[in-house]
């Protein structure tokens, strides 16, 4: 569905990326023996581009031609029916590459769209004997398993492996924490896509067809990005109707999956995801951790860029919710006072350097909630309260590795401090599965 006009010169300056090919593969990097190669040979193949400059393949090289300041790069300019064409040329030109499972995931839905592109053609074409015009698509022409394994053919698998596989990541792609969970370590290699979908299906028992629900939450951690899903005496689910922050903690896991998933860690509502908690089955004899759902893990709902008429819908939903606690932590203690919190809701803030103290003091000091809590996670310097009595709860964890940095732990004597002062003001304590810390002391002996 394309045509080739002609052939050109162009500046590097005057090309720019595709933004579909950034939404499949990412931000692109062109290696070392790229460059050099280029440095030596300059462009060897061709840049296929839009009328409009935009690059559809080649990318890596034209990055690697900024680097080596070529001042023109040979192109052929193509001419496509349609974005979607302009879209399934992307992934046609990229099927020799080295991909991640999560790309090859992407691939597989501008493929899903490419085979629904074509039965919609074949319906318009009709004809003696021909398809019901009336029906819209594979599945309605009753040809799920012919696009389901021409896509796996695509992709290089089964049209069933395919299946499972799209089963956890399009979940990862809704929000569910342990579906992304699974889907890095698919990509990583340390699970193979049949036993990555067994044990999600194992632990939250979701079929697609279902409505929102909250996510189940799982005592793992990955290793590639540090991320956990902890399920012991905390929150045993999670729910993010909001997901994005713009603070930009150097050790924010949650921008890492964001990223990975959507290409982006912007603030967004997803008003679709307002109806998990009453979707979500109440546990029978349910302990606390069974009844804490934690809200908006995958971001800051409190944050200074959400608007109020965000956070309104999420409030009018937990109240008509009371069978469920609702857990909500900030770094943004003194925006809570403008709000007045349901019942059952848990408020807390963060605090992990000394600067935080003070705001979260003075804040808590005139919140109203059922429960206080205070989240010391991570624990990267020593903390000195002055009052803890307005907090009823305290959570203390390490940092763990991310792709801005490695895992820290805090010293001993640090959480004894802090410990001691949580013993003394009488609030709860509890110690995340990331810390680690423990004293390590020995006698001087003779």
């Amino acid at each position: 569905m394309s045509s080739i006009i002609y052939n050109v010169m162009k500046s590097p300056d005057q090309l720019k990326p595709h933004p579909e090919n950034i939404k499949i593969y990412g931000d692109e990097t062109p290696d070392e023996k790229l460059i050099e190669s280029v440095r030596e040979n300059g462009i060897l193949e061709m840049l296929i581009i839009t009328e409009s400059d935009t690059i559809i393949s080649g990318h890596r090289r034209w990055l690697a031609a900024k680097e080596c300041g070529l001042e023109k790069i040979p192109c052929i300019i193509r001419k496509y029916e349609t974005p979607l064409a302009e879209k399934h040329e992307i992934v046609e030109h990229n099927r020799q590459r080295l991909k991640s499972h999560i790309q090859m995931m992407r691939e597989g839905e501008v493929h899903q769209e490419w085979q629904d592109e074509l039965a919609r053609r074949r319906m318009s074409e009709g004809g003696k004997g021909g398809i019901d015009k009336g029906k819209q698509n594979f599945a309605d022409l009753g040809e799920v398993g012919q696009a389901r394994d021409a896509i796996g053919a695509e992709l290089g698998m089964s049209g069933w492996t395919y299946e499972k596989a799209k089963t956890v990541y399009d979940y990862a792609k809704d929000g569910d924490e342990l579906a992304m969970f699974y889907t890095v370590e698919v990509d990583a290699g340390r699970k193979s896509i049949d036993k990555a979908y067994k044990e999600f299906i194992k632990v939250n028992g979701k079929d697609k067809s279902k409505l929102p629900t909250f996510n189940k939450r799982a005592l793992k951690k990955c290793s590639e990005c540090g991320q956990e899903f902890d399920s012991i005496e905390w929150a045993k689910w999670s729910w993010n109707p909001v997901t994005g922050c713009r603070r930009g903690c150097d050790y924010c896991y949650a921008r890492d999956i964001g990223i990975r998933f959507s290409g982006t860690f912007e603030p967004t509502f997803h008003p679709e995801r307002l109806t998990a908690p009453k979707n979500t089955p109440f546990p029978p004899n349910p302990t606390i951790a069974d009844r804490n759902v934690f809200v908006v893990s995958m971001g800051d709902l409190f944050g200074e860029w959400v608007p109020d008429d965000w956070i309104k819908p999420v409030f009018k939903v937990v109240k008509e919710s009371p069978e469920w606690n609702f857990l909500f932590l900030t770094k943004s203690p003194e925006r809570l006072l403008k709000f007045e919190f349901p019942k059952n809701a848990w408020v807390g803030t963060t605090v992990d350097i000394q600067s935080r103290v003070k705001p979260a003091e003075e804040s808590f000091k005139q919140i109203k909630a059922t429960v206080k809590f205070l989240s010391c996670e991570p624990f990267l310097e020593p903390l000195k309260f002055n009052d803890l009595s307005m907090f009823d709860w305290v959570i203390i964890g390490g940092r763990s590795r991310n792709s801005a940095g490695p895992e820290f732990q805090p010293e001993w004597s640090w959480v004894e401090s802090l410990l001691n002062q949580a013993r003394s003001a009488g609030i709860k304590v509890y110690f995340k599965p990331n810390l680690n810390a423990r004293p390590k002391e020995y006698p001087e002996g003779d």
